[in-house]
């Protein structure tokens, strides 16, 4: 069972009708819980509303920022795996020589840049998509 106590649960609940409340048994009388009451099957969530013109140049500028945030997660991805990882073994055993270490800084570098960048623009994407999913969905937004 949900508990809401006190004014927000007053204030939340106040324009619905449907709900009750009763003195709850594990708080004190002045705190509130809501009674579970079913009046029925659940209402089904109204049809979402259509997309508009500026909702799909949103959508899509979201896709490319996504693909572009795949390739630099990539790019840090392999970047790092390279100088904290390969080029040492590599070097350890010989297989590459002692020349190839002045690479790993750069390689470091590359990664963290790579993740800033990645993190700004996943910071965009959210940005965007925040405004038209409200739109389409207000009642997730209540």
């Amino acid at each position: 069972m949900i508990v809401f106590t006190g004014r927000l649960a007053r204030r939340k609940f106040r324009l619905d009708l449907n709900v009750l409340f009763a003195p709850s048994p594990t708080h004190p009388a002045r705190r509130l819980r809501r009674v579970n009451q079913q009046d029925g099957p659940p209402k089904p969530m109204p049809d979402p509303a259509p997309l508009l013109q500026g909702d799909w140049s949103d959508n899509g500028l979201a896709l490319k920022l996504l693909w572009i945030n795949l390739l630099l997660m990539t790019t840090a991805a392999i970047s790092l795996g390279f100088a904290h990882a390969i080029i040492p073994s590599a070097v350890d055993s010989g297989t590459f020589s002692r020349t190839a270490s002045r690479f790993r800084p750069f390689l470091y570098v590359i990664g963290t840049i790579a993740i800033v960048i990645a993190l700004i623009i996943a910071y965009f994407i959210i940005d965007i998509s925040r405004g038209w999913i409200e739109d389409i969905y207000p009642r997730w937004y209540q």
